[in-house]
Formats: structure tokens, C-alpha cells, sequence
């Protein structure tokens, strides 16, 4: 008797593989953003379209927990200590959010009267925009993928 596909488990990715899914997300963004800013050259799509398509589908792995094996999915489908990792892991990102939010304000704040670089045109306000974004949305799975050991298939570690 063959087991439906959709009834069969795929194996964890390793700690190595989410590590590179997190790099993949924020650097490919941030290569994408100065390949597109600063280069005026009609060869630039060569360069950002590849780099929007491996960051836009780390990206989504990264929001899959299953996939990546960590500790992230509803109370009910984790044990207790699944639960508190998780939690750890929200709770630091959050914080993490909170700090760059208050230092993207104390940077705001200085950057107007020294002349400072501030996000000005369309190009450099919607970078920003879906930056932030991005950040917001991945970061409590990118420190549970980043951080949590690798898991055994049998459970024994």
C-alpha cells in the first residue's frame, strides 16, 4: 500500500540550509535594491530579476515552518517546549523590530538637520517601503531558523 503524496512527510531542512534561505531573503533583497539604484544600464534586469526571484522564493520558504522544521505553528500542532521556543523567538524579534524602528527614528531625526541621505524619490521610498515589509514579515522565522539545532528524523538528539 503507497501513501498519498500529500500524506508524506519531508525530512527538516539541515541548520546550514535555513541559514542560507535567511542570508538568501536579506542579502538578495539588499543586492537587488543597489543593483536596481545605482545602475543606470539596460542590463540591470539581468541582474535584478535573478536576484528577485531567488530572494522572493527564500523568502517563502522561510514562511513555510514545516518545511524548515522549527518550532513555529498553532499551540495545538506543538509540545510545550515547541511553544516556548517559539515564543522566545517572536519575542526577540520583536524586540529586534522595536530597536531598529527606534533607530531608523533617532536616524531620521539627526539625518534632517546634518544632511544626511533620507529615502527621497519613488525608486528609493518603495525599496524602503518593501523593505521593511519583508523584514517585519520574515524575521520571527529567520531567528527560529537561524537559531534552532538541527532535528533528527527519529526524534533522538
Amino acid at each position: 500500500m503507497t501513501t498519498h503524496s500529500s500524506a508524506r512527510r519531508k525530512l527538516p531542512l539541515s541548520l546550514i540550509q535555513r541559514r542560507l534561505r535567511v542570508v538568501a531573503v536579506y542579502l538578495g533583497y539588499l543586492a537587488m535594491v543597489l543593483a536596481w539604484s545605482f545602475s543606470e544600464h539596460p542590463w540591470r534586469w539581468m541582474l535584478v530579476v535573478p536576484l528577485g526571484i531567488i530572494t522572493l522564493l527564500a523568502f517563502f520558504d522561510l514562511l513555510q515552518p514545516r518545511r524548515l522544521g522549527t518550532s513555529d505553528g498553532t499551540d495545538e500542532e506543538l509540545d510545550e517546549r515547541q511553544v516556548q521556543i517559539r515564543n522566545v523567538g517572536y519575542l526577540n524579534a520583536y524586540r529586534g523590530l522595536g530597536g531598529l524602528a527606534t533607530l531608523y527614528g533617532l536616524y531620521y531625526f539627526i539625518a534632517g538637520d546634518t544632511g544626511w541621505w533620507l529615502p527621497t524619490t519613488e525608486n528609493e521610498r518603495t525599496a524602503f517601503f518593501w523593505g521593511i515589509w519583508g523584514v517585519a514579515m520574515s524575521m520571527p522565522a529567520a531567528i527560529l531558523a537561524w537559531t534552532e539545532p538541527d532535528v533528527h528524523p527519529l526524534g533522538d538528539d
